[in-house]
């Protein structure tokens, strides 16, 4: 499927050449001072590079569309309002699209066949900045059946659109975006499926490569939504600050002061702590691995001292919408003091409080032994002698009557 190219100057892009290519970098200026008017004032919030201004000022739904073979225009790729928003505003736009040349209409001597095909030959482009991700997505499955030909297989954009990635956590697993039947196909095999699939990042069991562990997620008590800096003047990093006196992480005790402090305004939503299992570093969450190799053992967790229990870290979102975590002692998963603290954090088997195990185990003990000890006791020590009374007609009982009608 052969691309072309359709400008609001068709002829200029279409020409071919050495003067009709000049032309087309002269009407990209002259759109570009065009465009850096009243719009560019009304969406300064991050200004665009210049040369990336020269691109955008042709690269619009009304100047131009890009057609594949039959004719029909391909989906606009450019979002001038979320790019200035994205992480990758204050890039060059050649800084990714090495190929393009201001001078000549692009896709001319592309190599593509499809669209799709150059979205996944784009996406290399990405492990020039992002090493450690590219090198771990290179191992994944995904990648293994890019090498096979099915271009349909996910790459850097479809779970990062290049033009519209910011740094906001998703609110939930972006896998569960294509794989809509994740909950049912687990569900043949997994008990209490929707509530694994909330507590446990997809990641945590596919990519089994990573060293795991708990984060406790700042959230709102009622609507279960993340915490971030700054909302109702809460100021959580200077909380965490305070909180951590031995500047060593949180313990158990200096987890309830930090939750005294964020909750010590009555009038704000109260705030508790939600649990959740995942990947310590980040970039291993793109060495996804085959389903046979998934974690599938129970007792990856669900047992005493398991290791994702051995890392803990608290958690809240900043004014940029990133994931900050906070070091806290791994104690806070099974102290006595953090009954309340994490109380909505529970792994069967993985966090027991030992102390309440040891109650738990002196309450069963007494309730069984009251019982038979007193059994025992009575055994040993013998009944009580009932007094003796004689049967009707016996004399002693006949003289007491006597006795009784002579008074």
């Amino acid at each position: 499927m052969r691309e072309g190219w359709m400008t609001g100057g068709e002829s200029l892009a279409r020409g071919c050449g050495p003067m009709a290519r000049v032309a087309a970098a002269m009407a990209a200026f002259v759109l570009v001072l065009a465009w850096a008017g009243p719009a560019a004032a009304a969406e300064a919030k991050v200004a665009l590079p210049e040369a990336a201004k020269a691109c955008v000022a042709c690269h619009k739904p009304e100047f131009v569309a890009k057609l594949a073979a039959d004719g029909k225009p391909l989906p606009q790729h450019t979002q001038v309002a979320d790019l200035k928003k994205s992480v990758h505003a204050e890039l060059e736009c050649t800084d990714c699209h090495s190929d393009s040349d201001p001078a000549r209409p692009a896709g001319t001597d592309r190599k593509a066949k499809e669209a799709r095909e150059y979205t996944a030959a784009m996406s290399s482009n990405c492990r020039d900045c992002h090493k450690k991700e590219a090198k771990k997505n290179d191992t994944s499955i995904h990648t293994a059946r890019l090498k096979d030909g099915v271009f349909q297989a996910p790459v850097c954009a479809d779970c990062h659109s290049a033009h519209t990635v910011t740094r906001k956590v998703a609110a939930r697993d972006p896998c569960l975006g294509c794989h809509e039947k994740a909950q049912a196909t687990h569900a043949k095999w997994l008990p209490n499926t929707r509530r694994h699939l909330e507590a446990v990042a997809c990641a945590m069991c596919h990519a089994p490569a990573g060293k795991s562990m708990v984060v406790l997620a700042l959230a709102d008590r009622a609507t279960k939504k993340p915490a971030i800096q700054g909302e109702g003047a809460r100021d959580f990093a200077a909380f965490f600050e305070k909180a951590d006196t031995g500047e060593k992480g949180i313990d158990p005790v200096e987890l309830r002061a930090l939750l005294g402090l964020v909750n010590a305004d009555s009038t704000l939503p109260p705030i508790s702590l939600r649990g959740r299992m995942e990947l310590v570093a980040p970039a291993d969450e793109h060495g996804l691995a085959d389903n046979s190799k998934a974690r599938r053992d129970c007792a990856s967790c669900h047992v005493a001292q398991a290791d994702a229990f051995r890392r803990v870290s608290l958690a809240y979102i900043d004014e940029d919408g990133r994931n900050v975590r906070y070091p806290a002692d791994k104690e806070v998963l099974t102290s006595i003091f953090s009954i309340d603290s994490v109380r909505e954090f529970y792994v069967v088997g993985g966090t027991r409080i030992e102390l309440l195990d040891l109650l738990l185990l002196l309450a069963v003990f007494g309730g069984i032994s009251m019982p038979i000890g007193h059994q025992l006791v009575k055994r040993l020590v013998g009944s009580p002698a009932e007094p003796h009374t004689p049967p009707p007609g016996d004399s002693t009982n006949q003289a007491a009557d006597d006795d009784a009608s002579n008074k």
